[in-house]
């Protein structure tokens, strides 16, 4: 496979060039809760077993045909 790139030259002033490198400092804000929204807890009930089991099953008939 053959790969040819070219280079890529770029006219840019030394002020732009600075903008784009500086490092910038963020956070990104976590926990926060808006108002109207609630956290669900996702819990594994015996309904969610009882799918699980019925799925394998139908689907474990369908192989053996």
């Amino acid at each position: 496979m053959k790969n040819d790139v070219m280079p890529s030259i770029i006219q840019m002033d030394a002020e732009e060039l600075q903008q784009l490198t500086a490092e910038v400092k963020e956070t990104v804000a976590t926990g926060i809760q808006l108002p109207g929204t609630k956290e669900k807890k996702k819990s594994f009930g015996i309904v969610d077993m009882w799918n699980i089991r019925r799925t394998a099953k139908s689907a474990s008939s369908m192989l053996r045909r």
